[in-house]
């Protein structure tokens, strides 16, 4: 019995060494093969989507991008105007007295003369009526209306300078001159610079507007 036992034990034995010396000589064949495999292995194509590709939406074109819409300009609020400048019947008749005194002063002239007194009512005359003739004025001049235009209206600088200019020309054809002369022209300087600085100079005026010292312009008078 015992001899039977190691007699199939010694056939495992050599069946197993028989098969490490086949693995021995096969194992080398079998990378070799593995390895030329891997270098020649056909790339499979691309497997097709299961889900067919979104579709664009209605109105958003066919493959072509739109142009993005340009955002919307709200428009802007408009700056407030800025009033124009007002000036009262009061600080006018004060720079009409005073721009008068300074121009019958520079001229040697009593500042009761008529070119004086007669554009005064002119001037007053056109802020409340620019179409006022000269025989208004003149009508005015002698007999004053009896209720005179509150102090506290208000008028605008062009109201202003309209009604001294059209004053001082009607008061020059009033008095026998068909045209201004140096002094009418003073007279118009002095009255419009008072009004916006009421301490204004003779200095001042003959500064601002004219190119001659105030002694040349006193010899024009």
């Amino acid at each position: 019995m015992m001899s039977h036992t190691r007699t199939r034990a010694h056939r495992i034995l050599r069946l197993a060494k028989l098969l490490a010396a086949a693995l021995a000589l096969l194992l080398p064949a079998v990378l070799a093969l593995t390895a030329s495999m891997g270098a020649t292995l056909p790339t499979l194509p691309a497997t097709t989507p299961r889900h067919a590709p979104p579709q664009p939406h209605p109105g958003h074109g066919t493959g072509h991008h739109r142009a993005p819409t340009p955002p919307t300009t709200l428009p802007q609020p408009e700056e407030p105007m800025t009033p124009a400048t007002t000036y009262t019947r009061a600080q006018i008749t004060t720079a009409l007295d005073t721009g008068l005194r300074i121009a019958a002063d520079a001229a040697s002239i009593p500042a009761t003369d008529d070119r004086f007194t007669l554009a005064r009512s002119a001037i007053l005359t056109l802020l409340d009526t620019p179409s006022a003739s000269r025989t208004d004025i003149q009508t005015l001049h002698t007999d004053p209306h009896p209720t005179p235009t509150p102090q506290d209206t208000h008028y605008t600088r062009d109201a202003v300078n309209l009604a001294v200019t059209t004053g001082i020309d009607l008061t020059a054809s009033t008095t026998g001159r068909n045209t201004g002369n140096d002094l009418d022209n003073l007279i118009v300087n002095a009255i419009l610079d008072r009004l916006d600085d009421p301490t204004t100079t003779f200095e001042d005026i003959i500064e601002r507007n004219y190119s001659e010292p105030p002694a040349t312009v006193r010899s024009w008078l």
